[in-house]
């Protein structure tokens, strides 16, 4: 009988303690039920199921009633089960600092208790590699739980700039040794363990042991067949190290396999919508709008059926992508739709900027100028295509001398802003200056200059539509001459 084993694993005072766990009026039973079996912890026999049921329930037994009693015994085996963990827990980390350390930084950083986690974790990190454990039955991972902790925290709070990634990298590079490290700790062990074995065989088998040691085993790390985890994580591995078709063909593998459902309960949403985001963002940058529409609306059905929030990164894509598909209503009614989201993320402006082009698209100038966001707000490339917006406005109103300046204004904000992609830049510009030139008062003239102008992007098509699908004043302007694929 399990309860009554894991009854006879308590000391006398931790018996009191469960019993205490045990009262109030809604465990009364299960308090009942727990005396009854304690009597039988000191004894070698175990009482039957209707001797037990008639002394709990205080009436005769009954088999069909029988599952009442296989329910509160399995009720306090979950008190005791509770307990017992957490018994072993207190005892980890009132011995082991390594594993105070750990939970007590863990704490920190769900918390997002930014100064107490950085001003600590280095210490807590330093004393774990300091720390060698004798005890058979520990398993000294907490000091590298900890590095996984700090190597993430920087990832998700440090800002983006090349000195913080390479620093991120010499972290990354400390826990890759510490981990072989403490790995080959536990490797030895094993073979130590596993040459113990062999010796007391030998011995029962009466063959000869050998004189020397033949040699330690070497630790093969090749990915198991079958092994869907190892093969998911070699995957999120590539995802980093591919691009393109490559990229799109890791992605589409990683979800495969996150659709098994026994896969997906370990995996969780939040890597699905992240496989999903990055697979659809790699569609639009081919070129394969469609099928990136298709994979975020995948996402967007799978987080209401789920009730959890949206990626931001993923409406923004869905957003913006609606204008690759020359769909502005259906971009303009997701904005609407999903603005509450919108409005408390960090991206409220920069998919502002695209709601904006969305209006321009269709031909609603006035709409796109009033709606966008403060300028002072805005990243570098953000605030570019903010200046665009009045470019483009002035066209649309046939207002071209206030275009003709409102470009060369572009063109010298463009050259004193740092962090930007100036080539690029400059050359939409240029575009933007040869239709303002290709326009006349003799519209013979004027269909000869743009079908020449056309005819230019046209031969780069491939090229400057690729552009378009991040620069949203080109697509404008490329829908405005209405140059496609055919």
């Amino acid at each position: 009988m399990r309860t009554l084993e894991l009854i006879k694993a308590l000391s006398d005072a931790e018996i009191k303690e469960v019993e205490g766990l045990l009262s109030g009026s809604k465990r009364e039973g299960l308090l009942r039920l727990f005396k009854e079996l304690k009597k039988y912890a000191i004894k070698s026999d175990k009482p039957s199921h209707p001797e037990l049921y008639a002394r709990v329930m205080d009436e005769p037994y009954r088999k069909e009633k029988d599952y009442m009693l296989r329910n509160r015994m399995r009720q306090v085996n979950e008190v005791l089960y509770e307990y017992l963990a957490t018994q072993a827990f207190k005892q980890a980390l009132g011995n082991e600092p390594t594993t105070f350390h750990y939970w007590l930084s863990k704490a920190y950083y769900d918390r997002g208790q930014k100064n107490l986690f950085e001003s600590d974790i280095d210490s807590f990190i330093k004393d774990a590699r300091s720390e060698i454990t004798r005890s058979p039955t520990n398993v000294p991972d907490c000091g590298n739980n900890m590095f996984a902790l700090k190597t993430l925290w920087m990832i998700h709070h440090d800002a983006r700039v090349p000195e913080n990634t390479e620093r991120q990298l010499i972290i990354m590079n400390e826990w890759m040794a510490e981990l072989k490290r403490r790995t080959l700790y536990k490797v030895r062990e094993i073979e130590a363990r596993t040459a113990f074995l062999d010796m007391i065989l030998t011995r029962m088998k009466g063959i000869e042991p050998p004189t020397r040691s033949e040699g330690l085993a070497s630790l093969d790390l090749t990915e198991l067949p079958g092994d869907w985890f190892a093969r998911y994580l070699v995957l999120k591995k590539h995802v980093y190290q591919t691009s393109g078709i490559d990229k799109i063909a890791v992605l589409e593998e990683m979800l495969q396999i996150g659709d098994v459902p026994e896969h997906r309960a370990i995996l969780g949403l939040t890597d699905a919508t992240a496989n999903l985001t990055n697979l659809s963002t790699e569609l639009i940058i081919a070129g394969n709008y469609e099928r990136g529409n298709e994979t975020l609306e995948r996402l967007l059905l799978l987080c209401k059926k789920e009730q959890e929030p949206v990626p931001i990164a993923a409406l923004q894509s869905y957003i913006a992508n609606q204008i690759n598909l020359a769909r502005y209503e259906k971009g303009l009614e997701a904005y609407r739709l999903y603005q509450k989201e919108i409005s408390a993320s960090r991206s409220v402006r920069a998919i502002g900027i695209i709601a904006c082009y969305l209006w321009l698209m269709m031909g609603e100038e006035e709409k796109a100028v009033k709606n966008l966001p403060e300028v002072s707000d805005l990243s570098a490339q953000h605030q570019i295509h903010h200046r665009f917006v009045y470019l483009i406005s002035f066209i649309i109103r046939g207002e071209y001398d206030l275009a003709r300046t409102e470009s060369g204004n572009l063109k010298r904000q463009i050259k004193r802003t740092a962090g930007i992609d100036h080539a690029i830049l400059q050359s939409i510009t240029s575009l933007y200056d040869k239709y303002l030139k290709a326009l006349s008062p003799h519209k013979t003239e004027e269909r000869k200059n743009l079908a020449q102008l056309c005819k230019t992007i046209k031969e780069r098509y491939a090229y400057w539509n690729q552009i378009a699908t991040r620069e949203l004043p080109l697509r404008w302007l490329m829908n405005r001459l209405k140059i496609t694929a055919a």
